[in-house]
């Protein structure tokens, strides 16, 4: 009986503390709604960086999602990483619809570099943009979520901004396994600190990772992650490492995964 009620007590506090943890993160992490705005003459440019390796199935439809957004000042690259499927194809399909868009196609990859780093690096080359956005290929964008985003990390003098989108799925399995896998991110990045300064905690999202160029390049440029595969949250590390300010925000209105 002592010893059940032991289990109880412990399992109970347990709870409690990822109660207390959930909540702590949902005040420090904002939930930004789009300001869709008129574009003015001294917005910056800011150029979106998106990757893709044998994304045929789902790549068409993300990527014209993002192409919705009027904004002048953004410039979309398109990378293709060496792909076997039409997905080189269906960018330079969209692209031809577009004059914002470039495309880019890897055809080898050096040694001491991952794929999806090297590609991104790539396209950094091409970038014009005084900010970068890295974001994957299966995410669908909604116009003014770009803008919004940079509005309010000049507002907040932040070098680097993660948005975490949302996941939408049919599948019951996979949504019964994404609560319990955000709790655990949740505790092992201390999402509640990432915003503080002089904290260690550090943390990036792969489908929107939005930095400014100059604090990347002080950082050491996606040199520096050539060999990271969990490369969203590298970025965060190095940009809070270099001196800048980073912040997670919940960017569900406008970023989702299909």
């Amino acid at each position: 009986m002592v010893f059940a009620s032991i289990l109880v007590a412990i399992g109970l506090m347990y709870w409690i503390v990822q109660l207390a943890l959930m909540v702590r993160t949902m005040q420090v992490v904002p939930r930004i709604p789009i300001a869709r705005r008129a574009s003015k003459a001294d917005d910056p440019l800011v150029s979106v960086i998106v990757p893709a390796r044998d994304e045929e199935r789902d790549l068409e439809a993300a990527l014209r999602s993002r192409l919705t957004d009027p904004d002048p000042n953004l410039q979309f690259i398109f990378v293709d990483d060496r792909s076997a499927d039409a997905t080189p194809a269906i960018q330079s399909a969209i692209a031809a619809s577009d004059a914002r868009v470039d495309v880019l196609q890897v055809t080898e990859l050096p040694a001491d570099w991952l794929g999806k780093v090297h590609a991104m690096k790539e396209g950094l080359v091409r970038a014009r943009g005084e900010w970068i956005l890295l974001s994957d290929a299966d995410v669908h964008v909604a116009p003014g979520m770009v803008r919004t985003a940079v509005d309010f990390a000049e507002k907040r003098g932040l070098s680097h901004l993660a948005a975490i989108p949302s996941i939408q799925t049919p599948s019951l399995g996979l949504r019964l396994c994404l609560s319990p896998m955000l709790r655990l991110l949740i505790i092992a990045v201390r999402l509640w600190s990432v915003h503080v300064r002089g904290s260690t905690a550090v943390m990036g999202v792969g489908a929107f990772n939005l930095v400014r160029r100059d604090m990347l390049e002080s950082a050491g440029g996606l040199e520096a992650l050539r060999m990271e595969v969990i490369d969203d949250i590298g970025l965060g590390a190095i940009i809070k490492s270099a001196g800048g300010d980073s912040m997670v925000i919940a960017g569900c209105d406008g970023l989702r995964i299909a």
